[in-house]
């Protein structure tokens, strides 16, 4: 898990995750990796944020407002099949 705060001006840039997964008459063979990447913000003013992200596969996933070490779960879901 990453948090980030406030006063600290980084946002994520992009998150890539790859995922490995073989079934044979063997056995089960699994891995993961996920690569975050931040960036530095400047601050010239307000700036609407604008989020994008593609989900095309099973996901849970969290909308989350932190503050002063305390985080607030704006919004929670969870795609079972995504089209």
């Amino acid at each position: 898990m990453i948090v980030l705060k406030r006063d600290e001006n980084l946002s994520v840039d992009k998150i890539i995750q790859k995922a490995f997964l073989e079934i044979n008459e063997w056995g089960a063979e699994a891995a993961a990796s996920t690569v975050v990447k931040l960036r530095k913000v400047v601050k010239c003013g307000r700036v609407p944020t604008v989020v994008t992200f593609t989900v095309d596969h099973p996901a849970i996933f969290m909308l989350v407002d932190s503050q002063d070490d305390f985080v607030n779960i704006l919004f929670y879901g969870r795609l079972s099949h995504p089209k």
